[in-house]
């Protein structure tokens, strides 16, 4: 693990720690491991809680897939509950 260096933004210390991350997950790949799925979600929701560091994880096609559509009950459709 890197000693972290308290110069560091946080931004700097919040990629420091998906690369960290990221490299144990393939070392232990690469070992014939399973895949850590886990440690996968992990990096997704500290990047997804995070937007302002990760701006260009927030603007990709990829994060759009971890925010669902919103449903909008309407009054007037056939399915409408309360």
């Amino acid at each position: 693990m890197i000693g972290i260096d308290w110069s560091f933004t946080v931004a700097d210390r919040l990629h420091l720690r998906v690369i960290e991350q990221l490299r144990s997950i393939v070392v232990n790949v690469l070992q014939g491991n399973m895949l850590d799925i886990q440690g996968l979600r992990d990096i997704v929701n500290l990047m997804r809680k995070n937007e302002e560091y990760f701006a260009e994880f927030a603007n990709s096609d990829t994060a759009k897939l971890f925010t669902p559509p919103i449903f909008e009950n309407k009054k007037r459709a056939y399915g409408y509950w309360f």
